[in-house]
């Protein structure tokens, strides 16, 4: 005869394997969970970064919109670097300065000139330059060429491009 099917003999084994099949799933279910919570770490690591350069580029346009705001109530450029030529005591070292382009984009006007200072010394440039770069005005120089004078090598030919960049006005329509 055959043998009966007997519960009481296959009950544990049934039991014991529905217990492994629960013990993996619950350990693919962990293994899941710290994979999300490693992938949510470096994902807030990498946003407190990016916090930390928002708020670093949001200061320097702060600068920048003050400076901008500074740059509409200037008239044109070549006032702008005559005064800023004399306050420096450069005036006479100024050989030309003339009108450059002016060029529009994406909202705002750059209005360059174009200067050529003769027989300055390294202090002098050195502090020209300081001066463009921290001006109330949003000054950017263009193009920078430095030489030696040929008649006294202690002293420098300058070259160089400096823009005005203002806020393009909206034209009404």
């Amino acid at each position: 005869m055959a043998d009966k099917f007997d519960v009481k003999r296959v009950a544990p084994f049934a039991a014991a394997a529905l217990l492994i099949l629960l013990l993996v799933n619950a350990f693919d279910k962990i293994r899941e969970l710290e994979q999300k919570e490693a992938a949510q770490k470096k994902t807030l690591a990498d946003l407190t970064v990016l916090a930390g350069d928002l708020q670093k580029l949001n200061i320097a346009v702060e600068s920048y919109s003050g400076r901008l705001a500074v740059s509409e109530t200037s008239q044109d450029i070549i006032p702008l670097l005559d005064e800023l030529f004399g306050s420096l005591g450069m005036t006479k070292s100024v050989k030309e300065m003339r009108p450059g382009e002016s060029r529009r984009a994406e909202g705002f006007l750059e209005s360059s000139a174009d200067i050529e200072i003769e027989r300055t010394d390294l202090n002098h440039a050195v502090n020209l330059v300081y001066r463009i770069k921290n001006h109330p005005a949003l000054l950017k120089i263009g193009s920078l060429r430095i030489k030696t004078d040929f008649q006294n090598p202690d002293m420098l030919n300058i070259s160089m491009s400096v823009s005005l960049i203002r806020q393009a006005k909206q034209q009404s329509g």
